[in-house]
């Protein structure tokens, strides 16, 4: 059985708990900390990634870039954003090249053919424009007639895939649940307030009446589904006929992933859908998750370039697939939503962009183990994508709308993890003060999610897998409370700066 256990260590006076479960945070004198897990792995003395460069790509309201791609040949990197353009841009400056004009609505899907002729690209108004990359014109306008959230060459450029549908009903779904919810609610509320006064309720009257109600629910989700219902095409690209033209059950396709030799493609939808399709016909092959009843989006999801593991996005964090088995090989529990994935060229690491802190996660796919985190507070990771070379990361953000490029040494990052001979009760510290061990602590279960400092230095807490949160005293050691009524296992754990 595997133990989770806190430890703590003093650094110059210090006090600096350590997770690489968790995004770094600074103990406000220049030294970042990470907190403990039983998945701890060695952090090096410099950091071994670099942003080399970041330009606003957005000028709407909106700020919002959905997409960044480079081109085949990595001389430009293209952009969807909600200002209704495609802007291109060159990489090694930030400066723009040029600007495709023609959307009628925010631009929220793009991506190259294989020979970098040609640039395909999605909007809101359900519009498909495939652009000539020579001539910067649009060569064809496909009519989507949804949302189309997601556009995409074959890897052998023959074919055109599509994919979207309307989210909206997702609210009036979800408030129906709670209305049904509420009703069950009250039916035992009401019987337990008869049943003191010595009366008893019609349970055969009051189910028909639950019935009833639920009967209609369903018949208006199945109308919402009907209307608003996934799409997924498929055009073929030598005389730009539609050859399959799929509808779906779920809401709305959110993202797709073809196999390198294009013999499925991998589908993720708004409520928790992630199914294989056949490549030609659009049909199911296989069900790696099916959750009619969640309200959870699957936002992400990518293809190995062996074509071996597929990872998505999930509720629960990012599950790592094993096509042949159609097995999780690695659940990667994270406490953010998952907006982008990306596997590296050797399909070695997988990088996980979030939403809200916009962190960006890098993993052993082999171990499932987290090898570093690059964290901002404050812009959404919408995108990810790797230059041709795999030595630059180049990252889409909101708020504000730009491109940030990284350049990481994936390599140094794998050496450092295999030379790590930790287990769960090592601390790293980043820049290599002298330390020493000050207290060890086991709030109980199997894993700590999440530690945090209070910020005069005199409480540590622990956010723990066993549905509790733990506040310890540093100078004594001794726990001073335990936070209960979690309905799961804690993920995330802060002070308030006061």
């Amino acid at each position: 059985m595997c133990v989770a256990i806190v430890i703590l260590i003093v650094v110059g006076g210090r006090y600096l708990p350590r997770d690489t479960n968790a995004t770094p945070s600074n103990t406000g004198d220049g030294v970042s900390l990470r907190t403990a897990d039983a998945q701890a792995s060695k952090v090096p003395a410099l950091a071994p990634y670099r942003i080399v460069r970041s330009w606003q790509a957005d000028s709407s309201r909106w700020d919002r870039c959905w997409r960044a791609v480079y081109s085949p040949d990595g001389s430009a990197i293209a952009t969807a954003t909600d200002d209704q353009s495609v802007k291109l841009w060159n990489p090694d400056t930030g400066e723009m090249l040029y600007e495709l004009r023609g959307h009628t609505n925010g631009v929220n899907g793009i991506n190259y053919s294989p020979d970098g002729r040609q640039l395909c690209s999605s909007d809101w108004d359900g519009n498909i424009r495939v652009w000539n990359t020579q001539t910067r014109k649009a060569e064809k306008v496909l009519s989507f007639g949804k949302t189309a959230w997601w556009v995409m060459f074959s890897h052998d450029g023959q074919r055109l895939i599509a994919g979207g549908g309307s989210g909206a009903p997702d609210r009036a779904a979800a408030m129906l649940q709670q209305q049904v919810a509420r009703f069950e609610e009250s039916t035992l509320e009401l019987q337990s307030q008869l049943a003191e006064r010595g009366e008893k309720l019609d349970l055969k009257f009051h189910q028909r009446t639950i019935n009833e109600r639920l009967r209609m629910r369903q018949q208006m989700l199945s109308q919402m589904k009907l209307q608003h219902a996934g799409q997924l095409q498929i055009w073929d690209t030598a005389e730009w006929k539609l050859r399959t033209n799929v509808t779906l059950e779920s809401f709305a396709i959110r993202e797709i992933a073809s196999s390198p030799d294009d013999r499925f493609l991998v589908t993720c939808g708004a409520q928790g859908e992630l199914s294989i399709r056949d490549s030609d016909t659009g049909e199911v092959t296989n069900n790696l998750a099916e959750n009619e009843t969640s309200l959870s989006r699957d936002e992400a999801v990518t293809v190995s370039k062996d074509g071996r593991l597929i990872a998505a996005s999930t509720l629960e964090g990012v599950m790592i697939y094993d096509v042949a088995l159609a097995t999780i090989r690695h659940r990667l529990i994270v406490p953010e939503a998952t907006r982008a994935l990306a596997f590296t060229p050797n399909g070695r690491i997988l990088v996980s962009g979030h939403e809200g802190t916009g962190a960006i996660r890098l993993w052993n796919v082999e171990t499932g183990r987290l090898l570093e985190t690059l964290s901002e507070q404050t812009s959404s990771a919408f995108d990810v994508a790797f230059s041709p070379d795999g030595r630059t990361l180049a990252i889409a953000r909101s708020k504000p709308g730009r491109v940030v490029l990284v350049e990481v040494d994936f390599e140094r990052l794998l050496r450092d993890a295999s030379n790590d001979n930790s287990d769960s009760t090592t601390i790293d510290v980043v820049r290599g003060t002298k330390a020493r061990l000050l207290h060890t602590w086991t709030p109980g279960g199997d894993s700590i999610r999440d530690v945090a400092v209070s910020p005069d230095g005199r409480w540590v807490a622990t956010a723990n897998d066993n549905k509790t949160a733990s506040v310890w005293d540093i100078a004594t050691g001794g726990m001073v409370k335990t936070l209960y009524d979690f309905d799961s296992a804690v993920l995330c754990v802060t002070f308030s700066p006061d």
